[in-house]
C-alpha cells in the first residue's frame, strides 16, 4: 500500500552481491516522482560504497605501516 502522498519502496537480495528496489508512488501526487527516488536510492548506495571501500583501503593501510616488518635471513 502506497500512502496518498509518499512511496512504497520494497528490497530483494539476490546472492551476495546484487540489491533490487521496486519503487512505487501515486501519478495523483504531483510531489512523488518514483524514478526520481530511485536514483537517489541508487546515488545514496553508491556514497555507501565509496565510503566503505575507502574506509577499507585506510584500514589496510593502516595496518600494513604499524604490522611488525618481517625480518631478514641475516638478523635472525
Amino acid at each position: 500500500m502506497v500512502a496518498d502522498d509518499g512511496y512504497g519502496v520494497s528490497y530483494s537480495l539476490i546472492g551476495e552481491d546484487i540489491i533490487t528496489f521496486h519503487v512505487s508512488s501515486k501519478h495523483s501526487c504531483p510531489q512523488t516522482d518514483s524514478h526520481k527516488f530511485g536514483k537517489q536510492i541508487k546515488k545514496a548506495l553508491g556514497d555507501l560504497l565509496q565510503l566503505m571501500t575507502n574506509n577499507q583501503k585506510e584500514a589496510t593501510r593502516s595496518e600494513q605501516n604499524h604490522s611488525p616488518k618481517p625480518q631478514s635471513k641475516k638478523e635472525l
